[in-house]
C-alpha cells in the first residue's frame, strides 16, 4: 500500500498536467512483450497502427525504455513546469540530467543479464549520450505520435476539465479519490493507493508543501503510476475518464478510419482537390507540421501526391486515395 500524506498547503497545490512524453514513453513499450507496464487496448492497438512508421533511428529510445522488465530510468522523466508540456522541452530537461545522476539511474539494469548497446553507451559516456536518447525519441514522435497528438491532446485537456469541475464542485478529496478505483481518499488527508497483486507493507510519503501533480494518460489502463523521486516533483499519472478519449475505436460503419486511423481519415478527406500544407492545417485545426507529418504519411501509402513549386507544397489525391474516398464517403 502506498499512502500520500497531504498537508492543507498540498491540497491547494494539486494540479494538472498533460505530457507527450509520458505517452512517448508508454507508447515504446508496445514495442515489447511481458513488459512491467500494464495491458492497455489502447496503447496496443495504437502501436499496431503505427509500428511500420518507426525509424530506425527510434531504436535507441525503445531498447532503452524496454530494456527491464523492472521499469524504466527516473532520468526519462524530466521536470518541466506547464499544464500543456511540450516535448521539446520535456527532452531538453532530460539531456540536462546530470552525470551522477545518470550513472546512479542506471543502477537498475545490473541484474539484467544482456542489455541493449544504448544502456552500454550511458554507463560508458554519462550524460553526454542522453542527446543520442533524445534524438532518438524525437525520431519517434515525429513519425509515428506526432500525426494523432492533436487528437490525444484535446482527450486529455476534456478529462482535465472534467477533474478540475469535480475539484471545484465537490472538493479536491473528491476528486482525488475519483482518479482510480484502487486509490482512496481519507479525511485525515491520506491519498490511499491498494495495489491489486498485494503489496506487504505500507509505503507513506508525505508531500511536505510540494504539492501534486496529476497527469491522466491515454495509453494507461491498469492502476496507476507514481513518481516519488527525492527532489523531484511528486505526480501520479492516471487514466482519463471513459469516454474523454476521441482517438477510440474508430466508428465501424467509417471504413476509411478503420483502415487509416481517425486522424488520418479527416486528413485525406481535407485534401480534396488539393490544398498547401497550411491551409490543411487550417481547415483542420492543426498545426503546419502535423498536417504535414500526416500527408507524408498518406504519401508514403500512395494516397497523397505531393509537388513543390519553389517554397509552395501542395498535396492532391493519388487515383488511389480518390477511389478510397468514393468508396468510403464518411
Amino acid at each position: 500500500m502506498i499512502e500520500l500524506v497531504f498537508s492543507v498547503r498540498d491540497v491547494a497545490r494539486a494540479r494538472f498536467s498533460s505530457s507527450p512524453m509520458d505517452h512517448l514513453l508508454l507508447g515504446a513499450v508496445g514495442a515489447a512483450r511481458g513488459h512491467y507496464v500494464g495491458a492497455s487496448s489502447t496503447r496496443e492497438r495504437w502501436w499496431r497502427r503505427v509500428r511500420a512508421q518507426a525509424p530506425a533511428k527510434a531504436a535507441p529510445f525503445i531498447d532503452l525504455v524496454n530494456a527491464s522488465s523492472e521499469g524504466m530510468p527516473d532520468f526519462l522523466g524530466a521536470d518541466v513546469l506547464g499544464h500543456c508540456r511540450r516535448l521539446s522541452d520535456e527532452l531538453d530537461g532530460i539531456t540536462a540530467v546530470r552525470d551522477d545522476v545518470v550513472r546512479s539511474d542506471l543502477a537498475m539494469y545490473e541484474q539484467v543479464p544482456r542489455v541493449p548497446r544504448i544502456v552500454e553507451e550511458l554507463r560508458d559516456e554519462g550524460s553526454a549520450a542522453l542527446r543520442r536518447v533524445a534524438d532518438a525519441a524525437w525520431a519517434l514522435h515525429r513519425a509515428c505520435l506526432a500525426p494523432d497528438w492533436p487528437d490525444m491532446e484535446r482527450a486529455l485537456q476534456t478529462d482535465i476539465q472534467r477533474r478540475a469541475r469535480t475539484m471545484a464542485e465537490q472538493g479536491p478529496g473528491v476528486m482525488l479519490g475519483t482518479l482510480h478505483p484502487q486509490l482512496a481518499w481519507h479525511d485525515r488527508g491520506v491519498l490511499e493507493y491498494t495495489e491489486p497483486a498485494g503489496f506487504d507493507g505500507v509505503w507513506s510519503v508525505p508531500l511536505e508543501g510540494r504539492g501534486l501533480e496529476l497527469r491522466p494518460s491515454l495509453f494507461l489502463q491498469e492502476g496507476v503510476g507514481f513518481l516519488l523521486q527525492d527532489g523531484r516533483q511528486p505526480t501520479v499519472f492516471h487514466p482519463v475518464t471513459p469516454g474523454s478519449h476521441r482517438d477510440g475505436p474508430p466508428d465501424p460503419r467509417d471504413g476509411l478510419a478503420v483502415l487509416l486511423g481517425p486522424a488520418k481519415a479527416r486528413v485525406l478527406r481535407a485534401v480534396g482537390p488539393g490544398k498547401g500544407t497550411t491551409e490543411l492545417a487550417r481547415c483542420l485545426g492543426i498545426k503546419p507540421p502535423t498536417a504535414s507529418a500526416h500527408a507524408a504519411a498518406l504519401r508514403a501509402a500512395g494516397l497523397v501526391a505531393t509537388t513543390r513549386q519553389g517554397r509552395t507544397v501542395r498535396h492532391t489525391l493519388t487515383p488511389l486515395g480518390a477511389d478510397l474516398l468514393d468508396a468510403n464517403p464518411g
